[in-house]
C-alpha cells in the first residue's frame, strides 16, 4: 500500500491528529464506490430471492491482482490507513456476514473496480441461487415469470 502514486487526490487523508494516512483503497475510482445493496422480494408471498456474490469474480482478479496485505486480522493489517472519504464502513468490514469476503479480496469491491472498456456497460451484482436444497426447487430453472419488488437499502 505504499505505491499509491496514481491515486491523486485519494492517496492520503490527513487525520484530524494531524497525521498523513494512506487512503486503503486509494483513487477516485474506489471513493466512488456504492455502499446501496439490493434484495429482490417475490410477490405475493414477500420472499427473498436467493442469490450469491460467489462467482462474480474472475478467479485472476482475486489471484493476481487484489490482494489484502499482511496481518494477523484484516484490521491490523489496515492499521496505518483509513478509508477513502465516502466510504462508510472501514474496508476490513465490508461484509459483516462473510469474514473471506472483506478487504481487497471483496466481491463487490473487486467488480466495482473493474474499469470499462466502453461508455456503455453492465456489471454483475449476484447470481441466482438455482440449487433445489435453498429454494425447494422454485429456482432451478431460473427465476420464473411474476411479480418481483427490488428493495434497496442504503
Amino acid at each position: 500500500m505504499q505505491n499509491v502514486g496514481d491515486c491523486a487526490p485519494y492517496a492520503y487523508l490527513n487525520t484530524s491528529s494531524g497525521q498523513r494516512k494512506t487512503i486503503a483503497p486509494c483513487g477516485a475510482v474506489a471513493n466512488s464506490m456504492f455502499n446501496d445493496t439490493f434484495e429482490v422480494i417475490r410477490e405475493p408471498n414477500k420472499t427473498s430471492v436467493p442469490w450469491t456474490y460467489k462467482g462474480i469474480v474472475w478467479p485472476v482478479d482475486k489471484e493476481r491482482k487484489f490482494k489484502n496485505p499482511e496481518g494477523a486480522t484484516l484490521k491490523e493489517a489496515f492499521a496505518n490507513t483509513v478509508k477513502p472519504p465516502n466510504w462508510q464502513k472501514e474496508v476490513w468490514q465490508l461484509d459483516p456476514s462473510d469474514p473471506d469476503n472483506n478487504g481487497f479480496l471483496n466481491s463487490d469491491f473487486i467488480v466495482w473496480m473493474r474499469t470499462a472498456a466502453l461508455p456503455n456497460f453492465r456489471k454483475l451484482y449476484r447470481i441466482l441461487i438455482r440449487d433445489a436444497t435453498v429454494s425447494q426447487g422454485f429456482y432451478s430453472g431460473g427465476l420464473p415469470a411474476g411479480n418481483y419488488t427490488l428493495r434497496i437499502h442504503s
